[in-house]
């Protein structure tokens, strides 16, 4: 049986969430990683239509998306050498998980104007629920508020003693982010419904 649309999405989605340390720092490199790779993703498919190679469309998206994936990991290796020893393979779950979900693939009668608009309003639901899930776990599960830091390491700020708040600190586990992924991607699904209404609408006008 095939998978619908909205089951490889929820695959994709906590694909990403799930294996990636409850950290705001790691949440917010992954994120920001999917925004590059839509970016790199919709300048390769403008290529590709410009040269008329549609039929090598698949080939040369997955192994441009994977090439950057390991380039992003190596700029991460140099200057944040810490996070990047912590992510390790997580670095190639935005690719497989962006190019999976098809994004990449569609609304291709449209202008490129028209489709980065569309496509970079999904990403962007995608990556805000993501970045809150990660900044809540770090907060309430743990009690910290994590960023980028000099000489390759990472600041961990201690804001209380998550022990003080009980059960939040159930959000610091793998099935309390289990728990809060299905809440985040809930809410993700939603807007996402609300964002192909609109659409609808605007093409039948």
């Amino acid at each position: 049986m095939r998978m619908n649309k909205t089951q490889i999405y929820i695959a994709a989605y906590l694909a990403i969430l799930i294996p990636t340390p409850g950290r705001f720092v790691y949440g917010l490199t992954i994120m920001l990683e999917i925004l590059l790779l839509a970016a790199v993703g919709l300048l390769m498919n403008a290529l590709i239509k410009q040269l008329k190679m549609e039929k090598l469309r698949t080939a040369i998206l997955l192994t441009t998306m994977v090439a950057f994936s390991i380039f992003y990991r190596q700029l991460f290796t140099i200057f944040q050498t810490e996070l990047s020893l912590t992510l390790g393979y997580i670095f190639y779950l935005p690719a497989v998980s962006l190019f999976t979900i098809g994004l990449l693939y569609e609304d291709k009668d449209k202008t490129i104007i028209e489709r980065a608009g569309l496509l970079f309003t999904k990403v962007a639901i995608f990556c805000i629920s993501g970045l809150f899930f990660f900044l809540f776990r770090d907060i309430a599960g743990f009690g910290t508020f994590t960023f980028y830091g000099p000489n390759h390491q990472i600041i961990e700020k201690v804001l209380f003693n998550p022990e003080t708040v009980g059960i939040f600190t159930f959000f610091a586990s793998i099935p309390g982010a289990l728990i809060l992924s299905g809440l985040a991607l809930f809410v993700n699904i939603l807007a996402r419904q609300q964002l192909d209404i609109l659409e609808k609408g605007e093409a039948n006008k």
